[in-house]
């Protein structure tokens, strides 16, 4: 029996150093599987990736064309706006004048302002325009009875021209 037990204990430390040995091997090559499976994961990952930027770049490049109408259309509406507003500002200075020329006309205890003084100067002019042609107006009259013997309602010849476009 002590024979068979020292042969059996002879055994152990050799049976020891030879599951050692296989469990190093398939350590190494867990290791070796491990690595490989960890560089293909990278390369999956990094693959994925790669698409996953494909993929927005292509988004961003359908989006982009849109993007610019969009903007183009932008532009044209605040060139638009801005247009609209200089009219409505040019009337406003209008309608400023006018009002500043009615109530210096009809409330005589309100000075001159400025914007009366030219809306005044306007008005002058405007007069002194309308005398020149009315003045006109006659001598043409004058020299159509000189050269056609014929008198002419100036009037009458307005009302029908009006009368015609309508």
């Amino acid at each position: 029996m002590i024979g068979k037990l020292a042969k059996k204990l002879r055994r152990v430390p050799e049976t020891k150093e030879r599951d050692e040995e296989v469990v190093e091997e398939e350590l190494e090559e867990l290791e070796i599987k491990n690595e490989e499976s960890g560089e293909e994961k990278r390369e999956e990952e990094q693959e994925e990736g790669e698409t996953k930027i494909i993929e927005r770049l292509n988004e961003i490049d359908n989006r982009l064309p849109r993007l610019d109408i969009a903007l183009n259309n932008l532009k044209k509406e605040i060139n638009e706006i801005r247009n609209e507003m200089s009219r409505m500002d040019g009337n406003i200075q209008d309608i400023m004048m006018l009002y500043e020329v009615v109530s210096s006309q009809v409330n005589p205890f309100i000075g001159i302002s400025k914007v009366t003084a030219v809306s005044m100067e306007k008005l002058e002019r405007l007069e002194k325009n309308f005398e020149r042609l009315s003045s006109m107006m006659d001598d043409l009259l004058i020299d159509m009875r000189i050269i056609t013997g014929k008198t002419f309602d100036v009037d009458e010849i307005i009302n029908e021209v009006l009368m015609e476009e309508i």
